[in-house]
């Protein structure tokens, strides 16, 4: 597993634990398309529900909606 540095200093101070880091960590691989909710939930042994907790928690978004996203789902309307 690849290790990502935290590069946000007020972050890190308020993560406490290795287990936080941890979880901050994937869960910004996941804000970067960089993993999959299942992925993060299988490295953290977690069920994908609890995984959209933690984004919730971290108040990182579940779903990024762009134009593009949006002109095809109006689209199917039409």
């Amino acid at each position: 597993m690849q290790t990502i540095q935290i590069e946000d200093s007020f972050i890190s101070t308020l993560l406490k634990t290795k287990l936080e880091i941890q979880e901050y960590n994937l869960l910004k691989a996941y804000d970067r398309g960089e993993l999959s909710i299942g992925q993060v939930a299988t490295i953290l042994n977690l069920p994908k529900v609890e995984v959209m907790e933690l984004l919730e928690k971290y108040d990182i978004a579940f779903i990024r909606v762009d134009s593009e996203y949006l002109e095809q789902e109006f689209s199917a309307f039409e």
